[in-house]
């Protein structure tokens, strides 16, 4: 079997531990810190139907996360991996794990890693933007009320936080971006006569 993994910025590594009769492991250092892995095969051995190559990423001891699926039609994938960092902050080793399984067992791991962590990518996203705006618009404001001391320093009024909370909640809560005003067809059904039986 001829398996070879790409970091960025450093040359082709194919030196897999072997473990058992059905998987390879790679050691990566401080895998925090890559950004895409590209997993490859150089004429891998043909499988039984219904079996394939399964790629896993693991970051220091925490769960596998199937990333990809090597057969006979796809001989490389390359993904981001850094949705799939539990912890960002610290820098663990990480490994590339490769097993033969089912393609059923493959597809459903891969299935499982992309509902659980897609969500959890684009929600850290969210969370991005909305903090940013909020930071923005907090900075705006505070500015807007800056003023000079008797001494010529700059200072906010301590009420101006206060202020800026209720303000932006009222905002936010009549925006046109998040709210939508009930469509008037909706408002005429509580008025509609029910109907009556025939006589």
């Amino acid at each position: 079997m001829s398996f070879g993994v790409l970091l960025p910025g450093k040359p082709p590594i194919t030196e897999f531990e072997v473990r058992g009769d059905s998987q390879l492991t790679l050691c990566i250092p401080e895998v925090t810190t890559v950004t895409h892995v590209t997993v490859f095969a150089i004429q891998p051995p043909p499988l039984p139907d219904g079996y394939t190559f399964s790629i896993y990423l693991q970051q220091g001891h925490n769960p596998w996360v199937c990333i990809g699926v090597i057969h006979a039609g796809c001989h490389s994938i390359s993904v981001a991996i850094g949705k799939y960092m539990v912890d960002k902050q610290i820098n663990y080793t990480g490994y590339i794990h490769i097993t033969i399984a089912t393609t059923e067992d493959c597809m459903r791991a891969l299935e499982d890693a992309r509902s659980k962590y897609d969500i959890k990518d684009r929600g850290h996203q969210l969370l991005d933007q909305i903090g940013e705006a909020l930071a923005n618009d907090l900075v705006k404001y505070l500015v807007s009320y800056e003023g000079i001391d008797y001494n010529g320093d700059q200072y906010i009024p301590s009420g101006v936080l206060d202020k800026w909370t209720e303000t932006y909640h009222q905002r936010v809560s009549t925006s046109s971006r998040f709210w939508r005003p009930l469509d008037s067809s909706c408002l005429c059904v509580s008025h509609q006569t029910s109907p009556q039986p025939h006589q």
